[in-house]
């Protein structure tokens, strides 16, 4: 069974791909480039090892995948489900033996996580902002300027908007994905978020003999993928993806 790890597209190469599909030539030399700079390195490095732009990062994760952790894995899927999701000629990657990886001691997950994460860090931060001290509200020339700026007139739009406002469930999500560690009740939040993660993780997450079971049982299904802590050598790699 093969694994896949796919070169990621930056944000901004992503946002000026899906307004102007002819834009792919100029960005395939910069995707090409980060391939050839990890096969000359000879090893790709999980992302906390990396330094790069925090609002035009390459690749598929976002802040609450850090927030969790999974900074610290190499990312692969069992078969190529990220090949379908770029035009071939700008998919680049290396390829590996699912199995082999597991039996070196990577994790098997059983689908990308993302969408809980959005919801253990939602659910999380509502929990906690219900314990703070409520913001100043809105002012009525403030929330005239928006309507005007969005185009509300909805005196009930306008009214929850005005409430809302006092809630400081936002800022603690600005806090959690900015770092911002004195903010009220930011390690918290991020305690109970952990425990959440963790508690998923043990019923998402196998090594061993169990990964190696349940990557036997559910290779077909298109959603597996392998984690390696820290590092992957490409000396491991049964092959490569170069575009066409």
């Amino acid at each position: 069974m093969k694994a896949y790890h796919i070169i990621g597209f930056r944000g901004l190469e992503l946002g000026k791909l899906m307004s102007d599909s002819s834009s792919l030539a100029e960005i395939i030399p910069a995707i090409r480039l980060r391939f050839e700079e990890i096969k000359a390195a000879g090893c790709i490095h999980a992302r906390c090892f990396i330094q790069d732009d925090h609002w035009d990062r390459v690749g598929r994760s976002h802040w609450e995948d850090d927030l969790t952790g999974d900074d610290r894995y190499v990312f692969l899927s069992v078969g190529p489900r990220y090949n379908d999701q770029a035009p071939i000629e700008a998919t680049f990657g290396f390829v590996f033996d699912a199995e082999a990886l597991i039996e070196a001691g990577a994790i098997l997950g059983l689908h990308d996580m993302a969408g809980d994460y959005t919801e253990i860090v939602g659910e999380a931060a509502e929990e906690i902002a219900r314990t703070l001290p409520r913001l100043e509200r809105i002012s009525q020339a403030e929330l005239d300027e928006f309507a005007v700026a969005m185009g509300v007139d909805d005196p009930a739009m306008l009214q929850f908007i005005s409430d809302n406002s006092t809630n400081p469930e936002s800022e603690l999500l600005e806090a959690l994905s900015q770092g911002g560690e004195d903010y009220p009740g930011y390690q918290t939040c991020l305690d109970l978020i952990r425990d959440r993660i963790q508690a998923l993780h043990q019923t998402k997450r196998f090594s061993g003999q169990a990964a190696l079971h349940r990557l036997r049982q559910g290779a077909d299904n298109g959603c597996l993928e392998i984690l390696v802590p820290d590092s992957l050598a490409l000396s491991l790699a049964v092959g490569f993806i170069e575009g066409k």
